[in-house]
């Protein structure tokens, strides 16, 4: 019996941390616990999107916040708890359709898809989806061609019709009028045409139900709907909104990161809005810390297993993990970094036991550069090459060719070679003179295993060709060509530049370079001479 409780707890706590829907309370009633923080602004939305969905109003909001505070789960938690009451007294649920701004770059797609997700929820048929999107297409190439419009129109009236017409036309067409106003209308009401026809389809009889569902419209990126040319779906919709169009209720709710996002629209936009704005703030600490309990705890819908809650307990009043939380909230209020920072460890338990030192860790692991953990792997003479790049930085010499790389390091190698005969260098660092002439100094002054370094560090892209950087094409004339100059952008385009004059740039920073040679993990710990050539570049 332990090790099935111990099993489907686990299961629990990967399903939030997973940010998988909960599962439905069984005895307790269901009031949005996993907005954590966010209570006030849940029973807002929560009464806002009830008036549309069951008092058959129409209505439109606008939810504030940051990325990952919580406004998608916000969302979805009222849905879903609107969506059981809908169940438990016999009402049709609504209609959900969301539209993210950055996925549907225009308003016909958004129009398309509009139409295309009212049919996957059984509210519209194929034939009827078609049509509202060919009436659209339509109607726009006509507004486009008003003069074959005109033309028409012209053979079914009468002379004095069509010369009052001819002579309207013409006064639209005098420099007075401006010729955006005219292409403004046009695509308003080629859009308003087409929702208009979506909605009076929605009206009658739905194809899967007895009766019309209400309409919830949610627009994701919302700043990108603002930025639109003429904003004629926010019109539009806001329109339908206004003037109760839809009869079963309508609802528009913008997401938006943008806190200036009400101040973009047009007048004849705002207007129509009704200017409810929902703030929804990031956690603070303390809110953190429960968003983690919750999460470790499988939800706080469902009790948890007794010695698991004991060991979620012990470990929040860990000091490390403590500090781990505060590290991450410090980072960002993005919960979406906790649940990432969490899941891996639990996932890997086998059996009920929380360490600090896991979740740490895994924290590190995940937050960790990728240049910085490709240092760490480079040897030696990987290593004299990016140092030599550094010392020709501060000379002022990039971009920089291997040749004036090799210079530089067969400078060093002459320089050591010197002091070590000299006796100046018997003891670098408290290293003898033996430990320091088995280091491989004289390897460094090995053109080809030089080069092999040099385009090691190219295909990792911590030398970054110059013409690559800039267009991608090299100037001609450069050396005579002995083979063709590749990097990690491919084979580059000119042929007539020899890899020994490829030029190129650092892309690591001085610093980084520094603590890569300094690093005491490394597998291949660089020698003392190297690691003091290393701290001669000034940082």
């Amino acid at each position: 019996m332990g090790d099935a409780a111990w099993a489907a707890q686990k299961k629990r706590t990967l399903a939030v941390l997973s940010t998988a829907p909960p599962p439905p309370a069984a005895c307790v009633p269901y009031h949005g616990q996993e907005c954590i923080g966010l209570e006030d602004s849940w029973v807002s939305l929560y009464a806002l999107l009830r008036g549309t969905i069951v008092g058959q109003e129409g209505n439109s909001c606008l939810l504030i916040g940051e990325h990952g505070c919580g406004k998608s789960l916000l969302m979805q938690s009222t849905l879903r708890r609107i969506g059981e009451e809908c169940v438990r007294y016999s009402v049709l649920k609504p209609l959900v359709v969301s539209l993210p701004g950055l996925l549907y770059t225009t308003d016909r797609q958004c129009i398309a898809e509009l139409a295309r997700q009212l049919m996957q929820q059984g509210a519209l048929g194929r034939t009827e989806t078609d049509e509202a999107v060919q009436q659209m297409e339509e109607k726009q190439q006509v507004d486009e061609m008003p003069e074959a419009q005109e033309d028409a129109g012209a053979g079914s009236d009468s002379d004095d019709d069509a010369r009052a017409r001819t002579e309207t036309h013409a006064k639209a067409m005098q420099p007075s009028v401006q010729p955006s106003a005219v292409v403004t209308n046009a695509i308003l009401l080629t859009m308003a045409t087409a929702l208009s026809h979506i909605l009076s389809l929605l009206s009658r009889t739905a194809f899967d139900a007895p009766a019309a569902r209400p309409l919830v419209i949610v627009l994701d990126d919302f700043e990108q709907y603002t930025a639109r040319p003429r904003q004629a779906l926010l019109y539009c919709l806001l329109d339908a909104v206004q003037a109760a169009s839809y009869g079963p209720g309508l609802i528009v709710v913008g997401m938006t990161t943008r806190v200036d996002a009400g101040d973009a629209l047009e007048k004849r936009v705002k207007s129509r809005f009704s200017q409810r704005t929902f703030h929804i703030h990031p956690p603070s600490l303390e809110t953190y810390t429960q968003i983690a309990r919750a999460a470790l705890l499988g939800g706080l819908h469902v009790p948890p297993y007794a010695p698991w809650a004991t060991e979620v307990e012990r470990i929040l009043q860990h000091d490390e993990f403590r500090q781990l939380l505060r590290g991450l909230h410090d980072l960002s209020g993005d919960v979406r970094l906790l649940y990432q920072s969490l899941i891996i460890p639990v996932a890997a338990l086998t059996v009920p036991t929380l360490d600090a030192a896991t979740f740490l860790h895994c924290a590190k692991t995940q937050r960790e550069d990728a240049q910085r953990a490709a240092m760490h792997d480079l040897t030696e003479a990987e290593l004299a090459v990016l140092i030599a790049a550094r010392h020709l930085q501060l000379q002022g010499k990039e971009p920089f060719t291997f040749e004036m790389c090799f210079r530089e390091l067969d400078q060093f190698v002459q320089r050591v070679r010197r002091d070590l005969r000299s006796g100046q260098s018997a003891h670098i660092h408290g290293i003898s003179r033996g430990t320091v002439a088995i280091a491989g100094i004289d390897a460094l002054a090995n053109r080809t295993s030089m080069m092999g370094a040099f385009q090691r560090l190219l295909a990792l892209e911590m030398l970054v060709p110059e013409p690559a950087r800039l267009s991608l094409a090299l100037a001609a004339g450069v050396a005579s060509r002995t083979g063709a100059a590749t990097s990690a952008y491919g084979t580059l385009a000119n042929a007539s530049v020899v890899p020994e004059f490829l030029p190129v740039r650092t892309a690591m920073p001085a610093r980084m370079i520094l603590e890569g040679v300094q690093d005491q993990e490394r597998p291949e710990p660089p020698s003392a001479i190297l690691l003091q050539w290393a701290e001669g570049t000034g940082m």
